[in-house]
């Protein structure tokens, strides 16, 4: 095996699909995780006791409720927990906000992240999350799929 290959980083990947929508995130920085969902979806009755910790703020609306569940679920696919986790022991800032983790249980999580909105199309909103340090450059790529116009 040439010595190129075995010192090229493994690449990371995170899938995540919405009506009409894929959305696939590729790295080679880390681990990474990636959520979508469409901001005419509406949330179901509860959703704030379900996914919401005690301390976090409430959503202004369902959009902001949506958004706060895009980050979550972004940062537990990026650390390979997914819904293992209690989405309440995640306490993120407001989803009205630029994103920010507030607290998150060291088991679940680790650190550190970069988490940031990724709206891939005007109709939907997501986010994405990337075990690394600082700030990252996204590029986004939208291919038409065969079949589909």
């Amino acid at each position: 095996m040439p010595d190129d290959v075995r010192r090229t980083p493994t690449p990371h990947l995170s899938l995540a699909r919405t009506t009409g929508l894929v959305v696939v995130a590729t790295t080679r920085a880390g681990a990474v995780g990636i959520d979508v969902e469409r901001r005419a979806d509406r949330v179901f009755g509860g959703f704030d006791d379900v996914v919401l910790a005690g301390t976090e703020a409430r959503p202004v609306d369902d959009e902001a409720r949506l958004r706060t569940w895009t980050r979550k679920e972004a940062l537990l696919k990026a650390a390979g927990r997914g819904l293992d986790v209690d989405p309440r022991t995640l306490v993120l800032g407001p989803g009205d906000e630029p994103p920010r983790i507030e607290e998150a249980p060291a088991d679940a999580l680790g650190g550190p992240w970069h988490l940031q909105d990724l709206d891939p199309v005007e109709e939907v909103l997501g986010a994405l999350a990337l075990r690394a340090h600082g700030p990252v450059s996204v590029r986004v790529t939208r291919v038409q799929l065969a079949g589909r116009r």
